[in-house]
């Protein structure tokens, strides 16, 4: 299914659904539960070769007591060394099983069989983990032999039917495109989400713009936002205003006979974006970008208007009452794990920039934002995008190296923005390390874009009358409230 392709309009920061029941059921995965099966168990299965495990050394797997297990290459085998079931000799063709433990602290029982391999032996995996998916029955296998089955791209999934697939792509059962998450001996299938129902989708209030907004704030487990009608008059005043002066801007300037002082509130408290033909196409230019980004899907925000006049429009996030006693399902990853027909780029005009140097003429990759609670302290941050297991030349950005001094935590946000757009309809890889509240933190997660960018849509180009701003935003540059 292919898409509309939108640029942000020129934006500038002053930053920042009733959730249908089918978005924000995508949001939830459905937990498998697991059981061991030995693979001489699984007559007529087509299964791939095991890699070998080296034997020298300390074993890649600990034991359920949590000490690594140790192994001897002998004249006649492998001698184990381990607490639980204490010194043991396999020779080749024999099978030693072992009780290991992951790290989410539940536990398994595998088995590997002992093979001669030139002057020395080796272990491969001779066991699996088995359930049925979609009606289906599957076998998880541990293809590089190292205890565990959640290595993404290595460990596959095999199927009754012959199929194969590797954990962590994404796979279709029945009209459901899925990613599969593996934690110790449970399987989790998590419904990927269709970007292009969010673009081209919604009706009513009044283009979709609100449900939209909404379904996606449930993908990513945040409580939805409400219009509300006096902040909403209030946009439009700033419409006005920037109608007046042919620009897009925050502050209204008192001396202009356009000025409101309602008008000013919402200026220097929305998220501006112009050139868009659609309220909705306005909110997609600003969830393209970094800074305008991070408002719209924080959990703070509770109420909000939607005022889009012309080419013009605000959505505020600073003049309505907040949420209070926030509760965050985790960092907000954006695009969302498992999306698929995600923008692939934007034009790259934000102010303040996200990135050193001129906007690049052929546009920039779709920004990548991992946002983290207001009051977690993050350090050390570093966010890679990979594709074919090739990293893709970025700009990033983290709490303690932000984009732009305008906003000193860099709103509490890892971003990657790619020097040039994305290529279309591709699978991409985003891997975030960091130390949050002193804590090693480590995620993966994967994406799909939709088709490739080609330009700026139906933004409004120069020479049409209008001002292209230049330099940051007015205000306090737009932050989630405190």
């Amino acid at each position: 299914m292919t898409f509309p392709r939108w640029s942000a309009g020129l934006v500038m920061a002053a930053c920042l659904f009733v959730a249908s029941d089918a978005f924000a059921e995508a949001a939830k995965g459905e937990n498998i539960a697991l059981t061991l099966v030995t693979l001489d168990q699984l007559k007529g299965w087509a299964l791939p070769e095991m890699d070998a495990v080296k034997t020298d050394g300390t074993f890649p797997l600990p034991s359920a007591s949590g000490v690594p297990i140790k192994g001897r290459v002998g004249a006649d085998g492998i001698t184990i060394s381990d607490l639980m079931s204490g010194v043991t000799t396999i020779k080749p063709g024999m099978r030693w099983e072992a009780d290991v433990k992951f790290a989410d602290n539940s536990t398994g029982h595998y088995a590997y069989v002992v093979e001669k391999k030139d002057d020395g032996f080796v272990l491969r995996s001779a066991s699996g983990l088995q359930g049925t998916l979609g009606g289906k029955h599957f076998v998880l296998l541990d293809v590089n032999g190292n205890g565990r089955f959640d290595d993404s791209g290595v460990d596959v999934m095999v199927f009754e039917d012959k199929s194969t697939v590797k954990v962590g792509d994404p796979i279709q059962v029945g009209d459901d495109r899925v990613i599969l998450k593996v934690s110790g001996k449970t399987l989790t299938s998590i419904k990927g989400v269709n970007f292009a129902d969010f673009y081209s989708g919604g009706k009513s209030d009044p283009d979709g713009t609100l449900v939209t907004w909404n379904a996606i704030r449930a993908v990513l487990g945040v409580p939805p936002v409400k219009r509300d009608a006096t902040l909403e008059g209030w946009g439009l005043k700033h419409i006005k205003y920037m109608e007046a002066v042919n620009t897009l801007v925050h502050p209204e300037d008192q001396k202009n006979p356009a000025y409101s002082a309602e008008g000013h509130k919402a200026g220097m408290g929305s998220c501006l974006s112009m050139g868009m033909k659609t309220a909705k196409d306005s909110y997609f230019s600003l969830m393209d970008t970094f800074f305008h980004r991070i408002p719209l899907i924080r959990p703070e925000l509770e109420t909000t208007g939607i005022s889009f006049e012309g080419i013009f429009a605000a959505f505020d996030w600073a003049n309505g009452p907040a949420r209070q006693g926030v509760k965050y399902p985790g960092p907000l990853a954006f695009p969302p794990e498992g999306a698929f027909n995600v923008h692939s780029g934007w034009g790259g005009h934000e102010g303040p920039q996200p990135f050193p140097g001129d906007v690049p003429q052929g546009g920039v990759g779709e920004t990548v934002t991992l946002t983290f609670p207001t009051h977690d302290k993050v350090i050390g941050g570093k966010i890679t995008l990979t594709e074919g297991g090739k990293e893709v030349d970025a700009w990033t950005s983290a709490p303690d190296k932000p984009a732009n001094a305008m906003f000193a935590d860099n709103m509490n946000s890892l971003c990657l923005i790619g020097k040039v757009p994305l290529k279309g309809n591709t699978e991409y890889t985003v891997k975030v390390d960091a130390t949050v509240n002193g804590q090693a933190f480590t995620k993966t997660w994967k994406f799909t874009t939709g088709e490739a960018y080609r330009g700026y849509g139906g933004m409004m180009p120069n020479g049409q009358g209008m001002k292209r701003p230049v330099g940051g935003g007015g205000g306090n540059g737009g932050g989630p409230k405190k």
